[in-house]
Order: C-alpha cells, then structure tokens, then sequence
C-alpha cells in the first residue's frame, strides 16, 4: 500500500495525491485472489475536495456461510408451470461450496466544506457503480422455480427435486454463488452548524441516497429491483428508488432538543407482479395482482435531553418519542408479518427514558 503526494501548495492548487494497493490472498476452501485499489484526492483551494477510486474487491464467505446451520421447513408452493398449489419441502442454510464474491467498484465524489461565505455547512456528493460476480446470497424458492420453469435457465432447475408425478416436492434455497448484480446510485450528505448564542447552537444534517439501479443477473437476464419495496416470502428484496433521513439538534445550556426524519418514497410489491399501475396489465396473466405498489411513509423520532453535572460525574436524562405520529406500516405482506419489517416501522409510537452516566 502507497501514497504518492504529486504536490503541495503550489500554483496547481492546495494539494494532488495517487493511493494505491494491492493484496494476495490464499483461502483453504476456495483458492487464491488478487485484489487492488488505485484512488487520487485533488484539493484545488481549501474548501473543495475531489476524490475518486477504482479497485477490484472481494468478499471470502465467512464460517456460518460456509459451515452454518441447513434448515428444513414446509412452505406452500404454486407451480408456475401448472398452477398446482403443493405443500413442498424448502431447505436453507450454509454450504460449503461457495466461492468469494468478487467485484469492480468505481467512486468519485466532490466535498464541500466551510465555504467563505456559508461557514459551518458542508456537504459531500459520492456516486458509485459497483459489479458484482459470484454473489452470495439466497435466490428464494420462488425465484429459483420462475427461473427454471418459466424462463428456461437450465442451472436453477438441479434446485428442483420432482416425484415420479412429476410434481415438485423440494426446493434447495441454499446459499449460492449467483451470477451477481450491478448498482448505481448516489450518497448526498450535507450538515451546518451555527452558533446562537454564548451556549446555544443549532446543528443540521441530511443523508440521502439515490439508487440509479440494482440489477440482480444470471442467464435468463437482469432484473432491476430499485424501486421495490415490498419483500414477498421466497422472493428476492429490493430497495427503495431513494432515501432520506434528517436530523436536528438544537442545545441551549444544558438542555437539548433532537428531531429525526426519515422519508421511504412508494415503490413497488415485487417486480415479477403486473399490476394495474403496470403497463400490460391483464387480470388474465398468472403475475397479476390487485395493485403492484407500496405506499410510502414518513417517519419522525423526538428526544428530550438535560445535562446536570454533579462533581466528576455527568448526567444525561432523557425522554425519547420513536415514530411520534403513530404511523401504521403500509399493508404488503412479506416474509414475516404484515409489511417489509426491513424498512417500515410495526410497532407504532414508542416511548423510552433513560440516564447516562459519564465518569
């Protein structure tokens, strides 16, 4: 690993460094892998800054995926070939056979910070394209039977076990090397501070990040599950289109006040379904469904704090509202209740008090 700075201070701007690396590593399980990173960061004046990084990356599998619990469990299961509704046998868990993923990332992203004339605010602006091969995850009962009995990608189908009726009866959901994915997208964040007094302040900042796509890849093409957010039982998650969460403090004295905001915009059920909002829409098509879409929510947290210092010791008291509006999950069912428990909130208004003690 190197750092190469090209200059300092000088007419071409404040400063101008390459970075780079590269890493040989040997697993028992599955062979040996390069990997490499070759990344600059320019600082043309003292309040902006411009960084981006190419590498080539990989993830070994870690020892629960390689050597983990194999679940057994019964699910009811709809042939997509035939319509017929069976209860089959779906097994889950490690295996042993699986390879590190392996991926080319690319970065690049401008910083702002302590402008001349806006002291305090800062904000950095990152987009990323990252390819993924040999991902390991869990394809899903359901996805690995369209995959094969529908689209006609012949290595999802030795997943499969058949009867002599040549009914379906188990579906092997183990972990898999599936042939990957590629993502798009944008992380924003942007803070400001300012002072409102001898001890008060007030702080601002906003996360956001915008997903271009999030293509899942094999040999019967790609799908784009940017935008879903739904999470059917068997099926394949997605993300939303994009997210945003805020925060604001303000302190006065040994008091403080904190409001967080978080926005999930609507997104689809799953991305398989055909619903009226789709075009091509038919209540004859086996996907189709009453409606493809998910509402979106508005989520916003409220936390009271009181400092008291007493000698050498520091206390924090307070009082925290999680989901203040009582907002209810929008209804799409999913793997384990009654909406995608990843991204929505299913407990409703929630209070919690409490003490810190520092020392």
């Amino acid at each position: 690993e190197a750092v190469l700075p090209l200059h300092k201070d000088s007419a071409l701007g404040k400063s101008l460094e390459l970075n780079g690396a590269v890493r040989r590593t040997d697993y028992s399980t599955s062979g040996a892998v390069t990997t490499w990173k070759l990344g600059g960061v320019y600082e043309p004046v003292d309040f902006l800054r411009l960084r981006g990084t190419v590498s080539r990356d990989i993830r070994a599998p870690n020892v629960n995926e390689l050597f983990g619990s194999v679940t057994r469990s019964f699910s009811s299961f709809t042939d997509p070939r035939t319509s017929r509704q069976d209860l089959i046998e779906i097994v889950s868990g490690s295996n042993n056979a699986l390879r590190p993923e392996k991926a080319d990332t690319f970065t690049a992203g401008v910083v702002l910070r302590n402008l001349p004339f806006l002291r305090g605010f800062n904000l950095s602006v990152d987009y990323y394209n990252i390819r993924v091969e040999d991902a390991i995850a869990q394809i899903g009962s359901a996805t690995i039977a369209t995959r094969c009995l529908v689209n006609n990608a012949t290595e999802f189908c030795p997943l499969l076990t058949r009867n002599g009726a040549d009914q379906v009866t188990m579906i092997n959901d183990r972990l898999q090397n599936v042939n990957g994915f590629k993502t798009r997208g944008l992380d924003i964040e942007a803070s400001y501070r300012t002072s409102l007094g001898s001890d008060s302040s007030l702080d601002l900042r906003l996360l956001a990040t915008k997903v271009f796509d999030l293509v899942i890849v094999d040999s019967a093409g790609g799908v784009d599950r940017a935008g879903q957010t739904g999470f059917r039982a068997s099926n394949t998650p997605g993300v939303p289109d994009y997210v945003l969460d805020g925060m604001t403090t303000f302190k006065a004295g040994p008091f403080s006040l904190s409001a967080h905001g978080r926005y999930i915009p609507k997104g689809k059920f799953l991305e398989e379904f055909i619903g009226p909002e789709d075009g091509g829409y038919s209540v004859g098509l086996a996907n189709s469904i009453n409606t493809n879409r998910v509402d979106g929510r508005f989520y916003a947290d409220l936390t009271f704090g009181f400092n008291v210092k007493s000698g050498r010791n520091d206390f924090e008291y307070f009082i925290a509202i999680r989901n203040l509006f009582d907002k209810d999950p929008p209804i799409a069912p999913s793997a384990v209740g009654i909406t995608n428990q990843v991204l929505f909130d299913q407990v409703g208004r929630a209070f919690r008090v409490g003490v810190r003690l520092k020392r």
